[in-house]
């Protein structure tokens, strides 16, 4: 199994929007945070099944499902 490391900064803004999200409605900030981690949890189980983002093969990413957001890694 593979390990992720978020930086910090990408921590803060999940929580940032996950407060935000939450301010809109009960409930909202907790189901993104969710998302965000089924979604970590994706990466770490299959992180080659993602595509390259750029022509050199360095980075990956995925969207979210719900929310307009994506995790490179």
């Amino acid at each position: 199994m593979y390990k992720l490391t978020v930086l910090k900064t990408a921590q803060n803004h999940a929580l940032d929007a996950g407060l935000y999200y939450e301010e809109q409605q009960s409930g909202l900030g907790l189901r993104f945070l969710s998302e965000l981690e089924i979604t970590y949890q994706k990466i770490i189980e299959h992180p080659q099944y993602y595509s390259f983002i750029e022509s050199q093969n360095v980075y990956r990413d995925i969207a979210l499902t719900n929310f307009p957001y994506t995790v490179v890694y």
